[in-house]
């Protein structure tokens, strides 16, 4: 027979990491998203500070396909936004016109095919360091009724 100890403490080691993994999570985004071919996309990103002594000192987007990759804008609390000259320079801004540093989410404006790619939404913070986190934008033709 097998024995109960041998069963419920792995079991409990196991959920006590995993809870420790999500609940390290800082930087919150939307895994995957689908805009339409001519239409405005909003990609997420959300600092969480679990550290109330971390300082936001910049963010900072970045895209990438599977040949290039592209700053594409950067926020810091001492130099304000400076938007990179890419593509994407006429077509993005912060969802919020004056944002707080801790919520960096995006508008894409006129998605275009070509902007399909994995978006990083990075926090350079102090002392933690940095919190990257990740959504893959997918763009499909055809329009799309809300």
């Amino acid at each position: 027979m097998m024995d109960l100890q041998n069963v419920i403490i792995p079991l409990l080691l196991s959920c006590t990491t995993v809870f420790t993994v999500l609940h390290g999570q800082k930087v919150v985004t939307d895994l995957k998203v689908t805009g339409y071919q001519g239409h405005d996309v909003t990609l997420l990103c959300q600092y969480i500070n679990g550290n109330t002594e971390d300082k936001i000192l910049q963010m900072q987007w970045t895209w990438q396909n599977e040949s290039s990759k592209y700053e594409i804008m950067v926020f810091s609390t001492d130099h304000g936004l400076s938007l990179q000259d890419t593509f994407l320079k006429d077509r993005v801004s912060f969802r919020k016109s004056s944002p707080p540093i801790y919520e960096a989410s995006i508008i894409i404006k006129d998605v275009k095919m070509s902007d399909q790619g994995v978006y990083s939404c990075a926090y350079t913070t102090f002392p933690s360091g940095s919190h990257t986190g990740q959504t893959t934008l997918t763009v499909l033709e055809g329009c799309h009724l809300f």
